[in-house]
């Protein structure tokens, strides 16, 4: 996706900076991890869903005249 037809949703510019990052997992996910580690059966199979389907990246977007971060995919959904 070219930067020039995307516009900031605050400032309303077109002059986005593009960069795919990832989430980060929180403390409470490792902490989910560690007690399905201890669950034998139950625990691996979801343990396995968690991983493959965790921390997927996406593209972000940054105005460079405002500073707003936005998801290009998801522009209701918060960036830290």
């Amino acid at each position: 996706m070219s930067s020039n037809n995307i516009t900031c949703p605050k400032c309303k510019t077109g002059d986005p900076l593009l960069q795919t990052m990832r989430k980060n997992r929180s403390c409470l996910t490792y902490f989910i991890y560690l007690v399905l580690i201890l669950i034998p059966v139950f625990g691996w199979i979801v343990l396995f869903i968690f991983l493959v389907t965790g921390n997927k990246p996406f593209t972000a977007a940054t105005c460079q005249k405002c500073g707003h971060s936005w998801n290009i995919d998801k522009p209701w959904e918060k960036i830290r």
